[in-house]
């Protein structure tokens, strides 16, 4: 079974990408050919970056995958408001506002 929280998988491939891609080796690759394509600028834009607050996560994660996904960098609030992900026996997500090492 795959992940499709947004159920349209057939028409729009795995996660909604681009390419329209199902096959998920093929997606496995276009994420990683878009995230090293994106860590230059994602370094480049927190290095001057005192305090990580969530809109920089939001703008680090847009840079790394705005290659594959449409959806990249924006809130899941906004992208799936129905679903809540979260990691197996987690309380579901959270948004902090800033993150400290």
């Amino acid at each position: 079974m795959t992940f499709d929280p947004f159920g349209d998988f057939e028409t729009q491939g795995y996660l909604r990408n681009f390419a329209n891609e199902k096959d998920l080796e093929i997606v496995r690759r276009l994420e990683h050919t878009s995230f090293a394509s994106g860590l230059p600028e994602a370094f480049a834009r927190l290095a001057d970056v005192d305090v990580i607050r969530y809109d920089h996560v939001l703008e680090t994660h847009r840079i790394l995958f705005d290659a594959i996904y449409p959806w990249a960098g924006q809130d899941r609030t906004q992208t799936a408001p129905d679903l809540a992900v979260s990691k197996a026996g987690g309380h579901g997500p959270t948004r902090p506002n800033t993150c400290s090492p």
